[in-house]
């Protein structure tokens, strides 16, 4: 399974938060909301497939080991 490249940026004038899929690393990326292009990508949690077999949080354990 492939991988989708989906980032979160939020906007600079407006402060909205919003994700969105980046297929090509120079395309313009602007704010769906007022249409801004200040934007700032956002550090984002991801989950991939093996963290599926791991102890999580909502399991009883603290998601940490």
């Amino acid at each position: 399974m492939k991988a989708m490249p989906i980032f979160e940026y939020q906007c600079r004038k407006c402060n909205h938060r919003f994700e969105t899929i980046v297929l090509a690393a120079r395309k313009k990326i602007t704010c769906p909301e007022c249409q801004s292009s200040a934007v700032d990508k956002q550090l984002s949690v991801f989950r991939s497939p093996a963290s599926d077999r791991e102890p999580s949080a909502s399991a009883g354990g603290c998601g940490c080991h």
